[in-house]
């Protein structure tokens, strides 16, 4: 893919309205590239009345930088493709000397896409904006040996009061992306919306948990592979003060 991407397009706002551009959308919350698949399809659509030129690069996590092809062992094939009006376009990720990658735990890159709007050309006095969207991207070998269900149930949880936070172990080889816990929730039910993503064999936290008594239970949420939400209930170990 060429070095030279198209990339925001921040403007001065002179004008007296202000058009948001985001005519194409990408069909699903999170694409999964299994390590024994040829190609993996993302679709894209446009609802809008007018065509757009869409531009897709992948990164490993930093939106301002651009990774060397050599870091990116995936090709996206068109990369750069113009969509027209009430119509769509599929955009295929091709494994390039994926087997670089671990084999025993997930990897994790960032699939990025610029929706460049058309030029206006009825005069009006209006700003466009070009919009990137990100979605994560997950190569999942084929040779993992404990399904990604059974790993939502391996989680454990760790309440230390003092620093106020609940600390989260993943045993797994899977990425765990939390949307929120739920702390006793059987009595007081108090729960915590926060985005917590937990690498594989490693840990994260929720901050700023505040809470008048010592929970013994937790109730957690888990993002699947759908976008959808699983959720499970487990005890709450603690750190002594």
């Amino acid at each position: 893919m060429s070095r030279v991407l198209l990339w925001f397009g921040f403007c001065t706002l002179l004008s007296t309205s202000l058009n948001l551009y985001a005519g194409v959308t990408i069909q699903g919350t999170r694409i999964i590239v299994p390590s024994n698949a040829k190609s993996v399809s993302v679709q894209l659509n446009n609802e809008f009345d007018t065509p757009a030129l869409v531009q897709v690069w992948l990164d490993k996590g930093d939106m301002n930088s651009i990774p060397d092809a050599a870091e990116i062992p995936f090709l996206l094939t068109p990369s750069l493709t113009r969509v027209e009006a009430h119509s769509g376009q599929v955009i295929r990720v091709l494994p390039l000397g994926a087997p670089q990658l671990p084999q025993d735990r997930e990897s994790l890159f960032i699939f990025n896409m610029l929706d460049i709007p058309p030029e206006l050309q009825d005069g009006t006095n209006k700003l466009s904006f070009n919009v990137r969207t990100r979605l994560k991207l997950f190569y999942r070998p084929a040779t993992l040996k404990v399904s990604q269900d059974k790993s939502f149930t391996s989680l454990s949880f760790n309440y230390d009061a003092k620093a106020q936070v609940i600390e989260v172990s993943n045993p797994s080889p899977y990425y765990m992306n939390l949307s929120k816990i739920t702390l006793n929730p059987e009595v007081e039910n108090k729960s915590f919306s926060q985005a917590v993503m937990v690498e594989p064999f490693s840990k994260a936290s929720f901050s700023n948990i505040q809470f008048s008594t010592r929970p013994n239970s937790i109730k957690y949420y888990v993002i699947n592979d759908l976008g959808g939400e699983n959720s499970y209930t487990t005890i709450l170990n603690k750190t002594s003060s």
